[in-house]
């Protein structure tokens, strides 16, 4: 059976598009099978939202504002998370990361 985990607070980038400032929230949860590791990947939350942040800040706001766009960077995001796991853990203990809210604005 599948365990999620929020990511709070929600994530919250600004862009700059033609001269004005634009923004992008997202809400996450992690999707997982096995709540023991889900457990120790929170040990390393700073290093996962430092990366995610670094990750939303560095999209371009044209992109965001497409399906396609906003799959793709669901895609990277959970790749980023993977990473951190597979890093410090030994396996990825994700299966991936889903955004329950995203506003653009």
């Amino acid at each position: 059976a599948a365990v999620f985990e929020p990511l709070l607070p929600a994530f919250v980038s600004n862009y700059n598009q033609n001269g004005r400032q634009r923004y992008m929230q997202v809400s996450m949860s992690l999707q997982a099978r096995d709540q023991g590791d889900l457990n120790a990947l929170k040990v390393h939350m700073p290093v996962i939202r430092n990366n995610l942040v670094m990750l939303f800040s560095g999209q371009s706001f044209d992109d965001l504002a497409t399906p396609v766009g906003q799959e793709m960077l669901r895609q990277k995001a959970t790749a980023s998370v993977q990473e951190v796991a597979q890093k410090e853990l030994g396996k990825v203990v994700i299966d991936q990361v889903l955004f329950t809210n995203f506003v653009l604005q």
